[in-house]
């Protein structure tokens, strides 16, 4: 008989759906991982959860609907509502990859199709309840809610597209209200920090689907509140901590149905959902069950039950989101805002929910701070990726499987937690890296203290020109224009994916190289790691993620400065398996060729790696300068003075110009503080004087890679834990247009 379902088929079914709703379940408990990891168990769980989920309810719906038995027909009517809210999905999860937003039309064209296999389901449902009762009715409602859940998801990955929030905005909103939270020159909490950052969303969202965000958009007692906030000591923290907010709730808007939720249809859907679903479950208790398998029933049952506590988690979790209360505050509705909003009663509210928040339980966090960026980054080192092996059977089966990248991504994601304590230090490198940042950001747009602005007032009104490289918000309102001005202060190139990898052998030869025979102080120690984890990281980037630096995507030159460096650790360095062997052998390599009489000619490190080679000499530099007796008074000097009067100096002077040009070139471009030094007087650098300067390439190198990845790739991002250069990247354009106070 056509459309019969045999046993094992029916059983198949059953299975499936169960499978549906343990992969719902999986993804309402885990969705939120994703904030804050990027790999790992949970986040492997999640994925299969919902490719299960995006698989299992269209098939069984595509099945249910050939049934031709009574009780298979009975089936449809029961289980179609809940398979139709499984197919919208939970409301903290719509889009797992940001590739998901980008074929949202053809999702949205794929759902009209799967509707006529649903709409048949829906009329064979009608046809099979002959007594159209109050059961029917309830199942009708769910079913319409669920149809809502399903076009609700497919609209959210819609507006999740950059085009579509770029032509959403409008010109004409009202000029952001920015309120005091908290007090004068204190640190915000983490709730107090969420609501500002609903209120600064803006520019987040600006810099993501690249348009421009006004200064006017934000009045003059605004931009005093906000002065408030973001000055004083604790200023440069609560920005910090206002844009990993901003970042979270971009995450919601990308990745969750956040942006459909809190609309007054979003809120229509999640009062009637669990009224729907109490009254279909009280209604199929007293309904009899006559013909009805014991396995259907329970099933049900089960469906039932776990669907009305998720429609009441969700409709109590929409009414205590922050996105609810930047809603309303944006639409006081009267007395009702007052009482509700404004009383301290939803406060209260909220408060319990989130307490009871499964979320928390997972994250063990307070009740904002599964919100704020977990400090991971990743880890790799060229050296150490040499030195420790690189044949286990685990990277065998991972590249097998998958592919180097998914190794790296796998093994080096997470190595360093930034927030951790130093060796012998009570300071983190978190303290370290952020403090450095704010410096250099404040040197592109500083914010005025209030007797400086008197004082140029005065100026002003006497015809005095403003200080050239003087930032003003009002010059700020055009984002290119904006990057310009830091563009000018960092002073970079936009092509720059090998300097990172010079810089990461400079750096790696020149700490190996002291950390052999120096005693740090505390304070060396600090900026020693906190060098060490931005190198590794700007390194991760380049051999894990290359589409998060600019320019063109150079793996083959990553590839081929590995391999390099292998063979030669291989060849002469493999007996003591140390980095300073390596490191002493790399050297003598790029020395060989120095006393020849062809003094233009390669040295044997150049012929195997110009990157080793390069990165090499950028390290004999910076160790020149802790023993030259000499005035250093520029590079070009250095280069041409003998440091230890054995001749290595006159080498390098009368080696081939256009290769000592390029040596200039490169060290003025990383370390362009190295040159700035012509009025020391006599006497060797300070190991202080090194680190800070080495640390401070490093972040300048790190703000011009934040700054010039694409907004799609920091998107991705945002899905998989969230990552350092997005962080600075938003807290640029922060800076850009409410400035940076001076450390």
């Amino acid at each position: 008989m056509a459309g019969f379902l045999t046993p094992i088929t029916e059983w198949t079914i059953r299975a499936v759906v169960v499978m549906s709703l343990c992969a719902h379940l999986v993804l309402t408990l885990f969705a939120n991982v994703r904030r804050r990891q990027r790999s790992g168990v949970r986040t492997a769980v999640l994925w299969s959860a919902y490719q299960v989920a995006d698989w299992a309810a269209p098939f069984v719906l595509s099945n249910l609907s050939l049934g031709s038995t009574s009780a298979e027909q009975q089936l449809v009517a029961f289980w179609l509502p809940f398979l139709l809210t499984h197919l919208g999905g939970p409301d903290n999860i719509t889009a797992y990859s940001f590739e998901d937003n980008k074929i949202s039309l053809r999702q949205a064209i794929s759902t009209l199709l799967r509707f006529q296999g649903v709409s048949f389901a829906i009329y064979r449902q009608y046809k099979v309840v002959t007594s159209k009762g109050a059961l029917f009715w309830a199942s009708a409602a769910v079913v319409a809610v669920g149809v809502a859940k399903y076009v609700e998801r497919v609209r959210a990955l819609r507006s999740a597209d950059f085009g579509n929030i770029r032509s959403a905005r409008d010109e004409r909103s009202p000029k952001t209200s920015i309120q005091s939270h908290g007090r004068r020159g204190e640190e915000l909490d983490d709730d107090q920090a969420l609501f500002v950052a609903h209120q600064l969303l803006r520019i987040t969202k600006g810099a993501f689907a690249d348009y421009s965000v006004k200064v006017q958009a934000f009045k003059d007692d605004n931009i005093n509140n906000l002065e408030e906030m973001f000055s004083y000591k604790s200023g440069w923290g609560n920005m910090c901590k206002v844009v990993e907010m901003e970042l979270s709730l971009m995450y919601d808007i990308l990745y969750t149905k956040a942006a459909m939720i809190h609309t007054w249809g979003g809120y229509l859907i999640r009062v009637v959902s669990p009224v729907a679903t109490g009254t279909m479950m009280v209604l199929f208790w007293f309904h009899r069950k006559d013909g009805q398998r014991r396995a259907d029933v329970t099933i049900t049952y089960i469906l039932l039950m776990v669907s009305f506590l998720l429609d009441v988690r969700w409709l109590l979790g929409a009414i205590a989101s922050t996105w609810a209360y930047a809603f309303f505050h944006a639409r006081p509705a009267g007395w009702l805002h007052h009482e509700i909003f404004c009383s301290g009663r939803w406060h209260r509210f909220r408060r319990a929910m989130v307490s009871l928040d499964p979320g928390q339980l997972i994250f063990r966090s307070g009740r904002g701070s599964y919100r704020l960026w977990s400090g991971a980054i990743g880890q790799y080192n060229l050296f150490d990726e040499c030195t420790h092996g690189t044949t286990s059977l685990c990277r065998r089966l991972v590249t097998w499987v998958a592919s180097e990248d998914t190794w790296i991504e796998h093994r080096y994601s997470t190595r360093c937690k930034l927030g951790k304590p130093c060796i012998n230090t009570s300071r983190s490198i978190r303290k370290l890296l952020f403090d450095q940042i704010q410096k250099t950001l404040s040197e592109a747009y500083p914010r005025h203290d209030k007797k400086r602005e008197k004082e140029e007032e005065e100026k002003k009104k006497k015809g005095e020109a403003r200080p050239v490289g003087a930032w003003a918000p009002e010059e700020a309102d055009d984002r290119g224009a904006r990057r310009y001005l830091l563009d000018k202060a960092l002073g970079f190139v936009p092509e720059f994916q090998e300097l990172v990898l010079i810089l990461h052998v400079a750096t790696d030869v020149f700490l190996v190289i002291t950390s052999n025979d120096w005693q740090f102080s505390h304070t060396e120690e600090v900026c020693k790691e906190a060098i060490q984890a931005t190198s590794n990281y700007m390194a991760f980037l380049a051999a894990a993620r290359p589409d998060m630096l600019p320019g063109l995507n150079l793996r083959s030159l990553y590839n081929e400065t590995r391999e390099a460096l292998l063979k030669i650790w291989q060849n002469g360095s493999r007996r003591s398996s140390s980095k300073h062997s390596l490191a002493c052998t790399l050297q003598s390599m790029e020395k060989k060729n120095r006393t020849r009489s062809n003094l233009g000619s390669k040295s044997e490190l150049q012929d195997r790696s110009f990157i080793l080679s390069e990165g090499v000499i950028i390290a004999e530099v910076l160790l020149a300068m802790l023993s030259s007796p000499y005035p250093v008074r520029n590079i070009r000097a250095l280069l041409g003075v003998d440091p230890n009067g054995e001749g290595d100096g006159q080498d390098w002077k009368d080696r081939d110009s256009k290769w000592r040009q390029r040596i200039l070139f490169l060290i003025k471009l990383l370390i362009p503080g190295l040159g700035n030094n012509g009025t020391r007087g006599r006497g060797p650098y300070r190991m202080e004087q090194l680190l800070e300067l080495l640390l401070e390439s490093w972040v300048r190198m790190l703000i011009n890679v934040s700054t010039r990845c694409s907004g799609d790739s920091h998107a991705r991002q945002l899905g998989r834990g969230c990552e350092l250069t997005t962080i600075v990247w938003i807290l640029g354009e922060h800076a850009s247009i409410l400035g940076v106070s001076r450390t």
